[in-house]
């Protein structure tokens, strides 16, 4: 059963963030290839399934997104399936009539979010237009907000200051990201350990009584272990163009590096030769699938297997790679800022388990 489906609707974007590594295009996906996924998958989807909605800038579509919530609706009011819905948007096209439907419909809403960077790294004037939206959202009690903050060597010193302020407007979730396009120098990554651990001395309440932690990074992780991503096992992702992948990301991948290689490796073909499959994807592409564990990625100075920070590391194998185009070729920077944030993170509880003096 299908525990997630993204829905990447369109490859067009109104913006040109300055570190997004995605290419653009124009495709977007038609309304009958839209009503053909929600009639031919619905069957194959879990109880309680994420419906993601994904582009591009996904508004730029927003009638398809209405067009699937109805057709994924009509057909569970006669099933036990009860799916829920999730968009990632830069906020810009997030106009009252648009909101109200998202909160009629109980979204997650991740929001792109970049603090004091956001005018340089996204969009001129784009700081007070999301400010102010973050301000409206509490008058929507349906959506469930989150912000998504992208940090590079320039504007890591702002990552303090950018958490502090998502957390006094009492974002619930906030997840924090870091250009992997780049080098990072030591002394960038000095100021990512000091934000970061800023940002932890401040959030130590929300632990010590017992509150989720508004920071996911900071939130516990799963039991030590080796990760193995989740693409293609119990999720699906729809391109713009009717082709099935085991997740979004591995999308962006192809449409970054449009190899036929990559084509014939990942991607499980439209949604008629999954059904002609009985909804039992090719095991080919399955065990291609099956390679993204952190034991068999490497950087290019050596294998992950050996590391000291293997079993409390992760890695998404399509964003790790959109610069080298090389699957399982982990960053550099990827090792040097996960250290720093597995350290910070575990100092976090560790003095959260002690009581403030």
């Amino acid at each position: 059963m299908l525990a997630g489906l993204s829905l990447t609707l369109t490859e067009r974007c109104n913006w040109r963030c300055r570190y997004c590594p995605r290419v653009r295009g124009t495709n977007t996906l038609e309304a009958g290839t839209l009503d053909q996924a929600c009639a031919a998958l619905f069957p194959y989807l879990s109880s309680s399934p994420l419906i993601q909605f994904c582009g591009g800038e996904p508004l730029l579509a927003f009638h398809l997104i209405r067009r699937a919530i109805e057709q994924l609706e009509k057909r569970s009011r006669d099933s036990r399936t009860l799916p829920r819905y999730s968009l990632t948007t830069n906020g810009s096209l997030l106009r009252p009539e648009i909101l109200s439907f998202l909160d009629a419909h109980r979204f997650a809403l991740m929001l792109s979010f970049d603090g004091p960077s956001q005018d340089q790294e996204r969009r001129k004037g784009s700081y007070r237009r999301l400010t102010a939206l973050l301000d409206k959202l509490p008058a929507y009690p349906g959506i469930r907000p989150a912000t998504n903050s992208v940090f590079g060597p320039r504007t890591v010193g702002t990552l303090a200051d950018t958490i502090a302020f998502l957390v006094d407007r009492r974002v619930p979730e906030i997840l924090v990201s870091f250009d992997l396009t780049v080098p990072w120098p030591t002394a960038a990554l000095n100021r990512l350990s000091d934000g970061l651990r800023a940002a932890a001395d401040a959030l130590l309440d929300y632990a010590r009584t017992g509150k989720d932690v508004p920071l996911l990074n900071l939130r516990r992780p799963p039991a030590p272990g080796i990760f193995v991503c989740p693409a293609g096992r119990d999720r699906l992702a729809l391109d713009p163009e009717g082709r099935l992948w085991g997740c979004y990301r591995f999308v962006d991948f192809h449409r970054a590096h449009p190899r036929p290689d990559v084509l014939r490796r990942f991607c499980f073909g439209t949604v008629a030769d999954f059904v002609r499959a009985g909804g039992n994807p090719d095991p080919r592409i399955q065990a291609a699938y099956s390679g993204g564990r952190m034991d068999l990625a490497q950087t290019r100075e050596r294998p992950c297997a050996g590391c000291a920070w293997l079993d409390r590391c992760a890695f998404c194998p399509p964003a790790a790679a959109m610069k080298s185009g090389i699957l399982g070729l982990v960053p550099v920077a990827h090792c040097r800022i996960s250290r720093i944030v597995i350290t910070e993170r575990e100092r976090f509880w560790r003095r959260a388990a002690v009581p403030e003096s």
